[in-house]
């Protein structure tokens, strides 16, 4: 069984808007677009000789287009290789389910059940709770800074700023302040590395969203 077929048979298992995609054998995942953003499922796997074993979590991601438009054309022009994920989640993980090998269609059912009690219970819930970009803000606002980085996609300080800026929160002012700040002292002697191109994006990101 290789990746493609693998995924192609789990899409079964989800309703019709969820589209398989893949990677060679490495990675599988299912998209879903929607008029405002991109949902995603991703499985994580390791090869085996004749298939496949399931590590025990499964993640999702959402990609909001705003933030995905503002943000894509200055990670390419000061070559930042970030993915344009905007904020991810992963389900409760179960150890017994690397337990298992899928060589052909029909060991899909060993996995069954996990598959749609994650989905249901961990992933669709988040997909749920998070639809809007003011949500996704309310939930960055009551999250500990140093939990931050458990749901907002990395580099959660660009994407918040991005998120901040796009909806002209009352904060965006003291928030791209303190982000500036902080990136101005780490790139200190890194103008070149990943520091200074960040704060770079972020200098030409306040430009963009202050714009009248």
């Amino acid at each position: 069984m290789k990746g493609k077929e693998l995924i192609i048979e789990l899409a079964k298992l989800f309703d019709s808007d969820w589209i398989p995609c893949n990677q060679g054998n490495s990675s599988i995942w299912l998209e879903k677009k929607l008029d405002d953003k991109t949902l995603s499922i991703n499985f994580t796997t390791t090869r085996t000789y004749e298939g496949f074993k399931f590590v025990g979590v499964m993640s999702a991601y959402v990609r909001f287009k705003k933030v995905e438009e503002v943000l894509s054309d200055l990670y390419k022009q000061h070559d930042l290789g970030y993915e344009l994920k905007t904020i991810f989640t992963r389900s409760k993980r179960q150890e017994n389910i690397s337990e298992y090998e899928i060589k052909n269609v029909s060991d899909i059912d060993k996995i069954k059940d996990w598959i749609t009690d994650s989905y249901i219970n961990d992933i669709v819930p988040f997909f749920d709770s998070n639809n809007t970009l003011e949500k996704v803000n309310e939930q960055i606002d009551s999250l500990k800074k140093e939990n931050l980085s458990s749901f907002v996609f990395a580099p959660p300080v660009i994407n918040i700023f991005a998120i901040k800026g796009l909806l002209r929160t009352k904060d965006f002012g003291t928030y791209s302040s303190w982000a500036l700040d902080v990136y101005e002292q780490m790139s200190v002697g890194k103008e070149d590395e990943f520091e200074g191109k960040s704060l770079r994006v972020l200098k030409e990101l306040k430009n963009i969203l202050t714009e009248e």
